[in-house]
């Protein structure tokens, strides 16, 4: 799977998209978030150097009021979004917290933690999605299901 970096506004963070995939409902974006932990919290605070997490971000799979408030969120007026563009609406929406983490781990070895996340990325992407989308994302049983369509109460609804 080809990467490319999205924009990002810090220096202790980036983030990498991958291609458009599709689950046979939406399309959906993969996201490799690389957070240096050093920058973040100190030298002395961070138990390692680097956490890189995946995520997946289906701005289809979201409500137009949702996506208003993202937008809100981040002083985007309605006019200059371009949902079109789909870096524009995955960097807001994932930016925003409208994603399903599907795997995550901290450690001292950059190279080795892509390795994995690509692996990981690869594995989802071919067969696994939908197993991953199925656990939980919090202690309330949020599912990835809900939480890349922005509703992270589901479970407390039911």
């Amino acid at each position: 799977m080809k990467w490319r970096e999205m924009s990002n506004g810090h220096s202790d963070q980036t983030k990498l998209i991958s291609p458009r995939l599709n689950n046979g409902d939406w399309d959906y974006w993969l996201v490799i978030e690389i957070i240096d932990w050093v920058d973040v919290a100190g030298e002395d605070e961070a138990p390692v150097k680097w956490h890189v997490q995946l995520a997946a971000v289906a701005p289809d799979a979201i409500n137009d009021t949702k996506k208003q408030s993202a937008l809100q969120y981040y002083g985007v007026a309605l006019e200059d979004a371009d949902w079109s563009n789909s870096l524009f609406a995955v960097e807001i929406l994932y930016s925003y917290g409208t994603s399903a983490f599907l795997w995550q781990e901290s450690g001292d070895n950059l190279r080795q933690l892509l390795i994995t996340a690509k692996s990981e990325a690869d594995m989802l992407g071919a067969v696994l999605f939908g197993f991953a989308m199925d656990r939980p994302q919090n202690a309330i049983g949020t599912t990835g299901w809900d939480a890349i369509s922005g509703n992270l109460l589901a479970p407390l609804s039911k």
